[in-house]
Formats: structure tokens, sequence, C-alpha cells
């Protein structure tokens, strides 16, 4: 594939023009060795190449012309030893997104890795969702986005196994994981599965990478597709009637004296707890408040600003409340 041939830690088999017809042809050998054997026989540092360069060159190739390689199982990669290269099989399953998807969702990324203002709703549209079904969950667009994204939107080393995407967007959305579902295209739903796909196989490798930084530093390829600022597209008025909470606010009084005073974003109602000292979370825990239980309750009226929680005694008083 041209659009990677810069990549010498990928190699894809090559066809031998001379035995091709219409109804045959014939591929080089890659003599790599599959991920279990992999596993078994290379060193840490080899598995920490291997997850770079998957997530890598996934990314690069999205980035410089939309290809996706659909069947990203475990089984479609092979792996060298010594000099790290990933060997991709398997192209029976593949698409080329167009360039306005992809440089919509690079000005997506770029923005939200930035702290900057995202039109989402204009985004999700000319990703290919449909604006009335987007309707049900338009309050939810900013945290659905974070919940997707959220690998690159980690500082350091993002670990997958505490991800949880799966229980977030439930707790988000409720039922209107159903308008979700149907309103993206099959375009949208086809990049996801293969993501997930690529994070399956990096986190079967043990390894944690630093996203949010490899991100970038690929955004900053010569060779991508441009990013593309989607056309505004305002959402019914209606919307912007309904009162949604966009902070969350944490404060604790102990034996009189306050003790915390923070007021986070929204989405930080997912790691609420990474947020509390040992000693509160002690005494959250102590009044049997669960905090699962209070994530799911906070969406169930579509996340309308109110007190989560509150407990007080003689000597301190916890609050929890969405704004």
């Amino acid at each position: 594939i041209p659009i990677i041939e810069d990549l010498d830690f990928i190699e894809i088999a090559k066809v031998h023009p001379l035995f091709m017809h219409s109804e045959m042809f014939v591929m080089k050998r890659l003599s790599g060795l599959d991920i279990t054997t992999f596993l078994i026989e290379a060193e840490h540092q080899e598995k920490e190449q291997a997850a770079y360069f998957v997530l890598d060159s996934f990314l690069r190739l999205f980035f410089r012309s939309g290809f996706i390689h659909g069947d990203s199982n475990h089984g479609n990669y092979l792996f060298t030893l010594g000099e790290v290269k990933v060997q991709y099989l398997d192209f029976g399953q593949a698409l080329f997104l167009g360039p306005k998807k992809v440089g919509v969702l690079r000005y997506v990324l770029t923005r939200m890795m930035k702290h900057q203002e995202v039109d989402y709703y204009s985004s999700f549209i000319a990703l290919g969702f449909e604006s009335e079904k987007m309707n049900h969950f338009y309050h939810q667009l900013p945290m659905l986005a974070q919940i997707l994204f959220a690998p690159f939107m980690t500082e350091g080393a993002f670990d997958l196994s505490d991800w949880g995407y799966k229980k977030k967007l439930d707790w988000l959305l409720g039922e209107s994981k159903w308008w979700f579902r149907s309103a993206g295209d099959q375009d949208f739903f086809f990049l996801m599965k293969t993501f997930m796909g690529v994070k399956n196989l990096i986190e079967k490798l043990g390894v944690r990478l630093y996203w949010r930084q490899m991100l970038l530093r690929i955004l900053s390829d010569q060779k991508l597709l441009p990013e593309v600022v989607p056309e505004v597209i305002s959402p019914p008025a209606h919307l912007f009637q309904e009162s949604h909470s966009t902070h969350l606010k944490l404060y604790v009084i102990r034996d009189g004296a306050e003790k915390v005073n923070l007021t986070l974003p929204i989405f930080a109602l997912f790691n609420l707890e990474d947020f509390m000292e040992e000693r509160l979370r002690a005494d959250i825990s102590k009044d049997s408040v669960d905090i699962e239980e209070v994530i799911k309750k906070a969406f169930q009226d579509g996340g309308r600003p109110k007190v989560l929680f509150e407990i007080e005694t003689a000597d301190r008083k916890i609050r929890v409340e969405m704004l």
C-alpha cells in the first residue's frame, strides 16, 4: 500500500504480478509469529514496540487516506522478533472513509485534546449521524465523545482495563443508547468496531501506551488529509431550553473547616473517586454510598442539575451535586 511504504515497521505481503489473472493471484509468504507465540517468546520491550507499531500504523493509515483494515482480530496480525515488525493479513474487509469524515474527526480530536470548544452536534452530523435521532441524546454528546475517545484525552499512559466504555455509555445514555446505535451510519460503527479490535490487541500485548502523545505527534504528519471544520447546523430550539448539567461540585467540611471545594467538568463524574482522598472515600463507603448507583441515577433524567448525595454528621458534611 503506497500510503505506508515509508513505515518500515509495517509489512504487507506483496502480490507477484507474473502469477496474476482474473481468478487467482499469488502473494509473498509472511513468516512472522502469531500473537499467541509472540506473547510467549517476545521480551517486554518487543511487546511494547509491537503495540506502538499497531496503533501508529492504524492511525497513520486512517488519517492519511481514510483506510480502515476492517477485520482487526488477533489472527490477522503477525509479529517478528528482534527487529520488530507488524505484518498485516487478510484485506477481505476494508473501507476507505471519504476525506470529509476523516477531516471532521481530526477536527474533533484536535480540539478535544487542546481543551477547545467543539461543535459536537454539527460534527456528528458530518460524520453521518441522523439529526432527528441525535436530538434524543443531544445534551449527552460532549460526554459521549469523552467516553469514546478517552484514551486520547489522558495525559499519561492509558490503562485500557480502566476504560469501561460500554458500562459508561450505558450509564450515560440509558434507553437512549438505542437512538445512538440507530443514528450513526455504517462507516462510523465500522470504524469503531475496527478501533476496538486494535484496542483489544494492544490490551492483549499487556502494555500501556501514551495514546494522546502518539496522536498529537501523528497529527503533525504532513501527509495527512486536511482538517475539516463541519458546516454549522443548529439543533431545534427546544433543546436549548432544557437545563442540563455542565459541571460537578464536590464540597467537604470536616470539624468546622472547609477541606474540599472542587468544581469539575461534568464528565469527571465517571472518575469521581479519583478526585477523593482516601479518607473521604472511606467516609462515603461508611455511609453505604454506592458510587456506581450514583452515576446511574445522575443520568436517569438526562443529566439535569441536582444533588447526587449529601452526608452530614456531627463532625463532617459531604455534598456532591451537578450544576
